[in-house]
């Protein structure tokens, strides 16, 4: 059983324009699931590029802030904020973060992230004295570089 499920999902739904009330529904099964299992959720949002269409792009949007307060749980509004406006941030798709950028997302996932953590192991390690916040420094990694399939996983460091 996972303790905590961060969930950067959605965005393949939108670039294939799939409707809103659709992309809706996915993301809410995933985080329903997720509670299911007595997960902590972080909800991690993506944009649409503008020439999806002004309503479609807010709706999307929309979506991720929606389900949220629904399900009350933690949500990130947008997982390439900090590198958005930068072109060479992204490979030659523009979709996709290189790779030397990956601490700024990491650095942007962390504040929402943390607090998920240190509840999750304080719950499972009541009595017990506080894990070290930088042993749980998480490494953000991409797999399959090629397609909005690329999952963010996160995974403690052994560095200290």
């Amino acid at each position: 059983k996972p303790a905590v499920v961060v969930t950067p999902l959605g965005a393949n739904d939108g670039l294939r324009g799939l409707a809103l009330s659709q992309t809706h529904a996915n993301l809410d099964r995933m985080i329903r699931a997720a509670k299911a299992s007595g997960a902590k959720v972080l909800l991690v949002g993506m944009r649409m590029p503008p020439n999806m269409g002004r309503v479609y792009t807010q709706g999307f949007a929309n979506n991720y802030t929606a389900l949220a307060k629904q399900h009350d749980v933690a949500l990130l509004p947008f997982l390439l904020e900090p590198i958005a406006t930068d072109r060479n941030a992204f490979q030659a798709d523009n979709l996709h973060p290189v790779a030397n950028v990956q601490p700024k997302l990491r650095d942007h996932v962390w504040p929402a992230l943390a607090p998920l953590l240190r509840c999750a192991r304080s719950s499972k390690r009541r009595g017990r004295s506080r894990t070290d916040e930088r042993s749980l420094q998480p490494q953000l990694h991409r797999r399959n570089v090629r397609g909005l399939r690329s999952r963010v996983s996160v995974f403690r460091s052994l560095r200290s």
